[in-house]
């Protein structure tokens, strides 16, 4: 199964065919195929062009959403996260599928991890079914549950389930892909979400091709074509766009904010997300422990709030999402005229000054030679983009850099003001010269191709 099928001169190409039965426990088997394929770096795409309908990744859960999925799945079920994210499936007949009426039986979970086939008990709950197979655990003379240690895995999830009736089964895991499902229309409509390729020109951001370096290379390796594409970029927010925002947002907390610390002051735009959402660091809810003779139990809501955007002058909206009590340690709520010089003062420094310099009149990184981009208005990008494959030798040599943080590839993906997509591996500035430098070398010629879009210009 994990192996690369090679065809030549066939009038059709072979077929292969993914049996797996509707049953949600044996997702586990397709879930350890896909992530074994990608691990090896094989497509799971039937082909290249297939759209998610054809892709085998779907059944790849063990990700970050999967498991902050299962963590919000297991805190439904025994109480701790209370309301839930989302309601229960509601086609579940057999009871309550977080609560049910148990019968009196003397050892209920024995009686569970024995046998489900007694059709007079299937008013069971989820919490005596996760029970049963160990993915909870009961106190004594209580009611409560709480999670089995090591149970938040996919892997084991997966591999639990398949002790439960077959129609708790289906529900439970149907209830768990909904709430995959939800935590990442939540990460994309709070701008978060990650593919694992970063995207630049898909928000406000105004993206231009500066200059395209072309890399032609030799005819007996092919004469592939590779681009060394610069990119800018303006992520910044004038006060008229900032006032014309302000003016949408009208809560009591919505407005102008400045800096309450020591430094030069600084102001921000702060408006409510309406949103609810989950996150692993911090909850929409703020719990208090709920305790038994001293023993945690559960977690009980006490509070929510909401959530808001903060966006600055120099970089625009941030895309984490902070409670007001964040927002209230560090800034001070201003009349908009009050914030108004500040905000274009900061819209102009960060044309020409990173953070640090700007606030603080120094930056550590800048005193030592190395470029800062750390609050700046306009960043500058490097993508190498087209054959890369061809020079991959090459590029691999080097990016390759004893701090993994700094060697670590990223793709990345492109849309210009001009509608333009490139799409490629992002390159830091500080391996750029060697990188062109060693492209020159490798390759037959190298010229920079003219900007489409000005050509465009004077053509009218």
């Amino acid at each position: 199964m994990d192996s690369r099928t090679h065809r030549s001169n066939q009038v059709s190409a072979p077929e292969y065919v993914f049996l797996i039965s509707e049953l949600a426990g044996e997702k586990r088997f397709a879930s350890i195929v896909a992530k074994r394929l990608e691990s090896l770096g094989a497509l799971t795409h039937g082909d290249r062009r297939a759209t998610e309908s054809r892709d085998l990744s779907q059944f790849n859960l063990d990700n970050k959403y999967g498991r902050d999925a299962l963590e919000v799945l297991l805190k439904s079920v025994t109480g701790a996260l209370n309301p839930p994210l989302i309601p229960p499936p509601e086609n579940y007949k057999p009871g309550d599928f977080f609560q049910g009426n148990w019968p009196a039986f003397p050892a209920p979970a024995l009686f569970i991890r024995s046998r489900f086939s007694c059709a007079d008990h299937e008013c069971l709950d989820m919490r005596l079914y996760m029970e049963g197979v160990g993915l909870l655990s009961k106190q004594p003379n209580t009611d409560c549950y709480i999670i089995e240690r090591d149970s938040a895995t996919i892997a084991k999830f997966l591999n639990r389930i398949l002790g439960i009736p077959v129609h708790a089964q289906n529900a439970l895991f149907h209830y768990f892909t909904e709430i995959v499902a939800e935590l990442i229309a939540q990460a994309k409509l709070d701008g978060t979400y990650d593919m694992g390729i970063m995207d630049l020109g898909t928000g406000g951001d105004q993206v231009r091709r500066l200059e395209t370096r072309v890399f032609v290379g030799k005819a007996d390796k092919g004469g592939f074509r590779v681009e060394m594409q610069k990119i800018g970029v303006e992520r910044g927010l004038s006060w008229n766009e900032a006032y014309t925002l302000y003016k949408e947002h009208n809560s009591d907390e919505d407005g102008f904010y400045v800096s309450s610390g020591s430094g030069r002051q600084v102001a921000v735009l702060v408006y409510g997300i309406g949103k609810r959402r989950f996150d692993s660091g911090a909850r929409y809810s703020i719990y208090q422990p709920y305790t038994y003779f001293g023993l945690p139990l559960a977690l009980l809501p006490i509070a929510k709030f909401r959530l808001y955007a903060v966006t600055r002058p120099s970089i625009g909206r941030s895309p984490k999402l902070i409670t007001m009590a964040d927002i209230t340690k560090r800034f001070i709520k201003v009349a908009p005229e009050d914030a108004k010089k500040l905000w274009e003062d900061q819209y102009e420094g960060a044309n020409d000054n990173c953070h640090h310099t700007y606030v603080n009149g120094k930056c550590k990184s800048e005193a030592m030679g190395v470029y800062c981009e750390v609050g700046r208005r306009t960043r500058t990008y490097f993508v190498l983009s087209g054959s890369v494959l061809s020079v991959w030798p090459v590029v691999e040599e080097v990016l390759s850099d004893r701090d993994r943080k700094a060697s670590r590839m990223q793709v990345i993906r492109v849309r210009t003001e001009q509608d333009q997509k490139i799409v490629g591996v992002l390159v830091l500035p500080q391996f750029v010269r060697k990188l062109v430098a060693r492209l020159e070398e490798h390759c037959s010629r190298c010229f920079v191709e003219a900007k489409k879009e000005d050509n465009k210009d004077k053509s009218n």
